[in-house]
């Protein structure tokens, strides 16, 4: 089990990485696969500090799950405004 800024995945590319639900803040910034409840998945980026929203087609049986970190540039003290 390798670690991605705290958040555990297999190098396989399997689903340890906790499933997270909608109103649920964002702790990291990055892109994240969106597992809709007809099976679909698709990619969004979310920013630190949001909060993940209730799909408008499958509402709150919506789950997030981070695929790959991706820190937000003003969050970087060389890029900080």
């Amino acid at each position: 089990m390798h670690h991605r800024l705290g958040f555990p995945f297999s190098a396989d590319g399997g689903d340890s990485d906790p499933l997270q639900e909608p109103s649920t803040p964002v702790a990291l910034s990055g892109i994240y696969e969106v597992r809709h409840q007809d099976g679909r998945v698709t990619l969004a980026v979310f920013l630190r500090g949001q909060q993940f929203p209730e799909c408008p087609c499958c509402a709150a049986a919506v789950r997030y799950r981070l695929e790959h970190s991706a820190p937000y540039i003003f969050d970087d003290e060389d890029f900080a405004m």
